[in-house]
């Protein structure tokens, strides 16, 4: 086993899931440059009134379409794990509501992102796989999370 981690807003009472972004739960599993789970923190904590290149997006409703995007920004936010005495992760697990697909849905709106995504989720989402992987449930969410065009699409065809 291991000591399994998920992120926590005390102040919102919400969290997220590594494995919701296709990650591993323990903190070296999530921690390494091509995170999912990270980059979904990092837009949660996203704080800016403005957008430029290279940014989540240049299109200027996007945030209002996500109002998740940000929504973290100055909160009381850690990355709790499961061994730790504070008992918070088992707190979040029973009170706190999984915002997880959320986040991904904002992620998934970028072309780039959502490549990455499906990629990084395949193991979650294939068929016939027993150990580890979503239930229906969770696979409606995921197909959820990538129906509709992205935002490049979205402006490439005028829309």
């Amino acid at each position: 086993m291991g000591q399994y981690f998920v992120g926590i807003n005390q102040d919102k009472r919400q969290w997220i899931h590594p494995h919701r972004f296709g990650d591993g739960l323990k903190f070296l599993e999530f921690s390494g440059s091509a995170s999912a789970f990270l980059a979904g923190l990092a837009l949660l904590l996203r704080q800016s009134d403005s957008v430029g290149g290279g940014d989540w997006t240049s299109l200027s409703s996007a945030s209002d379409r996500f109002p998740i995007v940000g929504s973290w920004a100055g909160d009381n936010v850690s990355i709790v794990g499961d061994y730790d005495e504070s008992q918070l992760y088992m707190k979040a697990m029973d009170n706190y509501r999984d915002v997880s697909f959320e986040v991904l849905k904002a992620m998934a709106k970028d072309h780039y992102t959502r490549e990455s995504l499906r990629a990084g989720l395949k193991w979650r989402m294939e068929p016939g796989c027993k150990e580890m992987c979503s239930d229906p449930e969770e696979e409606a969410l995921y197909r959820d999370v990538f129906k509709g065009p992205t935002f490049q699409e979205e402006a490439n065809s005028g829309n």
